[in-house]
């Protein structure tokens, strides 16, 4: 029945949070419409859209130190009343963000703790509460040359300028504001987790010497390659790195797959097509 209850609850916020067109269009994660191919398509065509416009970019990606298990359970019902949520939803969801305990019992020890922070897993409403929390910050009014999307946790912050100068200007301030939502909603960031691409084609940008970022009080790493969404960014724009990366991957599979295939399925040409489409062609 809890499962039940949890997904009633869970449409009836998405519903409501629709119907008032409250949803962040900057959130690709969890959302009808929105995929990772959508979130990669509107960061690709903003990157080449500054730099065919002869201005130099940085791409920071941004780790959340244990996002889901950590977002504040104040933030989520403060942010529900915000949004006008409907009394009797907000009631239900305050009551079951309540008195809720983890119990470990053993034959030799029992430990009771109180839980008071973090989404429930594998709930339904764990994804839509975290994304209620993170489009408080996208709806921050971030600095000039800046932007910001999202995939559930996964943020990225992209920042441009005519100089080096200009991007550490609004890069400081864009992550001061960013410092300050965790702060509010107490959630950190992990500087060693936090790295920078800078985007070195057209040669706006030098790995020599990238831009200085600070997070934390620690410099942002700058890197060669950048991981965002399953796909290998690198400052070329070339995405050589993510395409070898993916033949080798398909090539292990092959392999594995052919051994297996020659032995069991060599005299059903059938099975041996249904293999391919299913396992090597996505």
């Amino acid at each position: 029945m809890s499962k039940v209850l949890d997904k009633l609850v869970t449409q009836r916020i998405l519903h409501h949070y629709y119907s008032g067109n409250i949803m962040n269009p900057l959130q690709h994660g969890f959302r009808a419409n929105k995929s990772c191919e959508t979130a990669g398509y509107d960061l690709k065509s903003l990157v080449l859209e500054k730099t065919e416009g002869n201005l130099g970019v940085c791409m920071i990606s941004l780790d959340v130190a244990g996002a889901f298990d950590n977002v504040c359970w104040e933030s989520i019902l403060y942010l529900l009343a915000k949004a006008s949520c409907p009394i009797n939803t907000f009631g239900l969801v305050r009551s079951y963000l309540s008195d809720r305990w983890v119990i470990y019992e053993t034959r030799a020890t029992r430990v009771e703790h109180e839980v008071r922070r973090g989404c429930p897993q594998g709930s339904c409403s764990g994804p839509l509460f975290w994304n209620i929390v993170a489009d408080s910050l996208l709806d921050c009014d971030f600095p000039a040359n800046t932007y910001i999307q999202a995939y559930a946790d996964d943020l990225v912050l992209v920042i441009w300028g005519h100089n080096k100068a200009e991007i550490e200007e609004r890069g400081a301030e864009a992550i001061c504001m960013i410092e300050e939502w965790g702060k509010l909603n107490r959630l950190s960031f992990s500087p060693k987790k936090t790295v920078m691409l800078p985007i070195t084609w057209r040669n706006r940008l030098s790995m020599v010497e990238p831009p200085e970022v600070y997070i934390d009080g620690h410099l942002i790493q700058a890197v060669k390659e950048l991981k965002y969404l399953g796909v290998l960014w690198d400052g070329k724009l070339t995405f050589h790195p993510h395409f070898k990366n993916r033949k080798e991957e398909v090539d292990s599979l092959t392999y594995k797959l052919s051994r297996t295939v020659s032995k069991w399925f060599s005299k059903q040409p059938g099975m041996l097509k249904r293999v391919y489409t299913c396992a090597l062609e996505p």
